[in-house]
């Protein structure tokens, strides 16, 4: 199929590697897509004519009535896009405050799926403050109630949606996934090698248990649980290594200082994507120390890829995948006590890491928590969508509507 693929994404964390795998599994199963965004990431950095970073460093008043005036962009370059293109329809991961691709849809007539990630305006209202929520719940309702599919990522996260009016009818699960490389049979890489090149110091590597953390901690990671689990006197052979380093790295930093667990605790610059099996395989257990109730979080399909125990949370939506005992150990959310017990058990059980860490690994295999089924049950809904619109009248002709030139990149198989 043919289809306009629209975002408004940075560069850097979990959301344009989510933006990248899915757009990759697309092409490679022989879909045609354009991506249309302000900073495609399937171009070269270098390939980006402006850099749009500075729109985050607007004081927070400017930054939301930056957000809201991105429809009128995007509106403009999905229309363009469209009329060169040609798509069967227009899929969008949904931003805040960004109403020009339903309305572009609108226009054209074309089938339109949203994927939506996490409820944006109750995240934003917590963590940065909002002005004028009534306008965010207008777009919201519009894009919501426009789409012929709303994707999200948990199942948590759809009875949210669900909620606000969107009938299960035109609800799809697509859960955070793994490329299919990553489970194919392929040489490890070596442990000493891949902790060196992190940094990671003779004490912390010497651990009986080494706990790996990979992403761009936050607030809602819950670190600062993990850490105060350490201090458990049943837990001095353990160590944690934390690759990336996000908002919340300079207060971990000093509660570490603070607590006496320097030669416990190692902090690394992130890594390429495409590293991130590697880095896993050099530790023992993937920890996921906090994740908000309806997230689906990137790094748990890929600790269980590489054949890691998960201790986690103890939430439906960490439940929706993980199963206490058989993928992973879960705890009680916010304990350190409790997740101090988890790591404990499995510090003491090498079997028992090894027992759980298969399992996760044959999970992904049987439930098919790929990007590339994704796409398949994507295209599938579309599909029958698509056709049912067809048999229903011909749709608007897409090449019809003026527009100016869309940033946009295009990929063919």
């Amino acid at each position: 199929m043919r289809f306009l693929y629209h975002h408004r994404t940075r560069r850097r964390d979990g959301q344009s590697v989510h933006v990248r795998a899915l757009r990759r599994a697309f092409v490679e199963a022989g879909h045609e897509l354009q991506e249309v965004a302000l900073q495609p990431v399937g171009a070269p950095a270098s390939g980006s004519k402006r850099s749009w970073s500075w729109v985050t460093r607007l004081p927070r008043p400017g930054l939301e009535i930056a957000e809201y005036s991105y429809s009128w962009w995007s509106r403009r370059a999905v229309l363009s896009a469209a009329r060169s293109f040609r798509p069967e329809f227009l899929y969008e991961r949904y931003a805040f405050g960004n109403v020009g691709g339903a309305l572009a849809a609108r226009r054209l007539g074309l089938p339109y799926v949203v994927e939506v990630n996490s409820p944006v305006i109750e995240e934003i209202e917590q963590h940065r403050g909002l002005m004028l929520k009534g306008i965010a719940r207008r777009i919201e309702r519009t894009v919501l109630s426009t789409a012929d599919l709303v994707c999200t990522v948990s199942e948590a996260l759809g009875d949210l949606v669900v909620d606000r009016g969107v009938e299960r009818s035109r609800l799809l699960i697509t859960p955070n996934g793994v490329s299919e490389e990553v489970l194919s049979e392929r040489e490890t890489a070596d442990r000493a090698e891949v902790l060196e090149k992190l940094g990671v110091p003779e004490p912390v590597r010497s651990s009986r248990c080494l706990v790996g953390f990979i992403g761009f901690p936050r607030s809602w990671h819950r670190l600062d649980v993990a850490l105060h689990a350490l201090l458990d006197s049943g837990l001095d052979t353990v160590s944690l290594v934390i690759v990336g380093l996000g908002p919340e790295t300079a207060h971990l930093k000093r509660l570490v200082q603070t607590q006496g667990l320097e030669g416990r605790v190692h902090f690394a610059e992130a890594v390429a994507h495409g590293e991130v099996a590697d880095v896993l395989g050099a530790f023992d257990v993937g920890l996921l120390s906090g994740i908000p109730p309806y997230a689906a979080p990137l790094k748990m399909q890929e600790y269980m890829a590489a054949g890691l125990p998960i201790v986690a949370p103890d939430q439906p939506n960490i439940r929706e995948i993980v199963d206490d005992g058989r993928e992973g150990l879960l705890f009680e959310a916010g304990s350190a006590e409790s997740l101090g017990r988890a790591l404990k058990e499995l510090a003491l059980s090498p079997g028992k890491r090894q027992e759980l860490g298969a399992a996760g690994r044959a999970t992904i295999r049987s439930r098919g928590l790929t990007w590339r089924r994704n796409v398949e049950l994507v295209i599938e809904r579309m599909e029958a969508i698509c056709s049912a619109k067809r048999a229903h009248g011909a749709p608007v002709e897409a090449g019809s509507t003026p527009g100016r030139t869309a940033v946009a990149s295009t990929d063919r198989p």
